[in-house]
């Protein structure tokens, strides 16, 4: 028998052997594989929202989005008309969110809506049923927790003194809502943060800021101003190394 003939069997046989074992590792991988679970629902896209650490009650209820915030402005604005224009400056919310959320709201009775494009109004319904509901649960509800509060403000300098009052604690007759003491405080940041707590608020919000050495200078010398704050109802957030007793 020729070599050729001897080589071209040698293979042949060597094909036939790589065969055998790739149809053996097939079936191994049949047998092993996992039947589909057939419960499963179709795969959700995006991230979930997850309430945020020190958020407030609302938030660890249902979690934050754009239709909570929605609610909780119109409810803390109560029985103002709102634009399209002024509702995006508010809520740093999309134009295009606004419409959806609002359509949805509109649509279950919480809001009523007239105009239509651009000059559409969005006003809160005082005919909806759950009325008194939504408003005793938002208005009651911190708008922010105080772990949150206390880092976003604390971008503005170094903290003395912070004080929630008015819309805060559901006291609509104080004169203030928040009063920020502190060392080396940036005005610039300081106005920052108070607008990003109007957006998490709902709502404008009535504050003042004051260097430690000033707001000292003016509690002893009985300003009428520090005096009314620190006599009306509020709740200290945070006090550090302030004598005030």
């Amino acid at each position: 028998m020729s070599k050729k003939i001897k080589t071209k069997r040698k293979k042949a046989k060597t094909r036939r052997k790589v065969r055998l074992f790739k149809r053996r590792v097939n079936k191994k991988k049949i047998r092993n594989r996992k039947p589909p679970n057939k419960k499963r629902g179709p795969a959700f896209k995006g991230k979930a929202s997850k309430p945020q650490e020190g958020g407030s009650v609302l938030e660890s209820l249902f979690g934050p989005s754009p239709k909570l915030r929605l609610i909780q402005f119109f409810f803390r604005n109560e029985p103002e008309s709102f634009g399209l224009k002024t509702i995006a400056d508010k809520t740093s919310l999309t134009r295009d969110i606004i419409n959806r959320e609002a359509a949805y709201l509109v649509k279950v009775g919480m809001l009523n809506k007239r105009g239509s494009g651009s000059n559409k109004h969005y006003q809160l319904n005082s005919s909806f049923p759950f009325l008194n509901e939504f408003n005793s649960l938002i208005l009651r509800s911190s708008p922010v927790g105080k772990a949150r509060l206390i880092n976003i403000i604390k971008r503005a300098g170094k903290l003395r003194l912070v004080l929630i009052s008015g819309v805060f604690l559901n006291k609509g007759d104080s004169q203030i809502d928040l009063f920020v003491v502190g060392d080396k405080l940036n005005e610039r940041k300081l106005e920052a943060v108070a607008r990003e707590l109007e957006i998490l608020v709902g709502k404008e919000l009535r504050w003042a800021g004051m260097e430690t050495n000033e707001f000292l200078y003016r509690w002893r010398m009985f300003d009428r101003f520090v005096r009314d704050v620190l006599a009306s109802q509020h709740e200290k957030v945070l006090v550090h190394n302030l004598p005030l007793t």
